[in-house]
């Protein structure tokens, strides 16, 4: 039986070119989601874990990079983004899932967490995966939702989520479509926070 007592929260964050932006806001709204996470640990009654990535397509570099992995809440440190490159979406989520899906099985299961929660942030569309296609991720983040209750936000800043978090399976109440300004961006790591949280307490 998995730890019920314990959450991971996924973040996959978009740090491509177009987000130089909203880089401000995004980092503060970013700060602001880690910070009422932190503080709802008492409310909510569990122990939060923060996996961090960020993505894009920039050569040689990997299209998921590691900001910090499997760490107390507390301990997170302030996210600095520094944008550049194009947006590989399909290969950001299948990569991100299949990384954690992949850590997650080589722990006892008492010593996994009993929710796990994905936050995805973009504000722009696929446009350079060479990995994973539409279909194979829809699959691979349907499976992981019927099978294992993994939670799913999707967060589309200038752009429909609800249509493009449709296609990768995300369920339309957890696609938030914002407009791409700092306000926008701040008003979408609102609302994911309020989803977070209330995710946490169905255990």
């Amino acid at each position: 039986m998995t730890d019920n007592d314990k959450t991971l929260i996924v973040a996959v964050l978009d740090r491509t070119g177009s987000m130089s932006q909203i880089k401000t806001d995004a980092e503060g709204a970013f700060a602001q989601f880690i910070d009422e996470q932190r503080r709802s640990q008492v409310e909510v009654g569990d122990r939060v874990d923060v996996s961090l990535y960020q993505f894009d397509w920039y050569m040689p570099d990997p299209v998921l990079q590691t900001v910090c992995e499997n760490t107390p809440i507390a301990d997170v440190q302030p996210y600095v983004i520094d944008p550049r490159g194009s947006t590989p979406l399909h290969d950001a989520i299948g990569l991100s899932v299949h990384r954690v899906g992949d850590q997650l099985a080589a722990l006892p299961e008492d010593e996994r967490p009993g929710k796990v929660i994905f936050v995805f942030l973009t504000d722009g569309l696929e446009n350079a995966s060479h990995e994973y296609t539409r279909d194979q991720v829809l699959e691979l983040v349907k499976r992981q939702q019927e099978e294992y209750s993994w939670e799913f936000i999707f967060l589309g800043v200038g752009i429909d989520a609800w249509a493009v978090g449709r296609g990768y399976g995300f369920k339309q109440e957890n696609s938030i479509a914002v407009a791409a300004t700092g306000e926008g961006v701040q008003t979408a790591y609102a609302s994911a926070s309020t989803s977070a949280v209330r995710m946490r307490t169905q255990r």
